[in-house]
């Protein structure tokens, strides 16, 4: 097992997530507050532009989380569509979820756009994550977002941590010392 910054690196995997077309700040405030509630035992950051610029059209979201129930993280993903996107998918242009394990490989799926079935999505990512996952790729791919949302001042983490070394040895950094 790998460890970057006190984490098991193989333990972990990085799940981005962008709504693309979700209309309002109102809406894209309540898709913030679904998925952290969505992902309460993983890392996120939440991509926030230096002078509070935002492009409320889109959001990007990148949770670190245990790979220890894809069905339960699949599922929580396509709860989220259904209850944000999908009732707005009529109203507006086409409002979708991209979710992204290894974009650049191919495995994502838009949904709302090329998935359309909870089923087939769940069955989906469990498979094609779970076989990503005993790959040497997957730790370099984990390591590469640890690296972007950890080094960048675009990114912020939101949400509680969980309680890994990770989340106690950045909660140890900002505590003031004593004297």
């Amino acid at each position: 097992m790998t460890e970057m910054n006190g984490t098991v690196m193989d333990a972990l995997f990085a799940l981005k997530i962008t709504g693309a077309n979700v209309g309002d700040v109102a809406v894209s405030e309540q898709l913030d507050r679904e998925l952290l509630a969505a992902f309460p035992d993983s890392i996120a950051y939440h991509l926030e532009p230096p002078g509070g610029d935002s492009v409320k059209a889109a959001f990007d979201w990148v949770f670190l989380s245990r790979v220890t129930d894809l069905v339960t993280i699949a599922t929580a993903v396509w709860a989220v569509y259904d209850r944000v996107i999908q009732p707005r998918r009529a109203r507006s242009a086409p409002a979708a979820l991209v979710v992204a394990v290894d974009a650049e490989q191919g495995l994502q799926w838009v949904i709302g756009q090329d998935a359309h079935n909870r089923e087939t999505f769940v069955d989906d990512c469990v498979v094609r994550v779970g076989e990503f996952q005993r790959t040497p790729r997957a730790s370099l791919v984990l390591r590469q977002a640890v690296s972007e949302v950890q080094s960048s001042r675009l990114w912020a983490a939101k949400g509680k941590a969980p309680r890994t070394t990770l989340a106690r040895k950045r909660q140890s950094h900002s505590r003031p010392r004593r004297s």
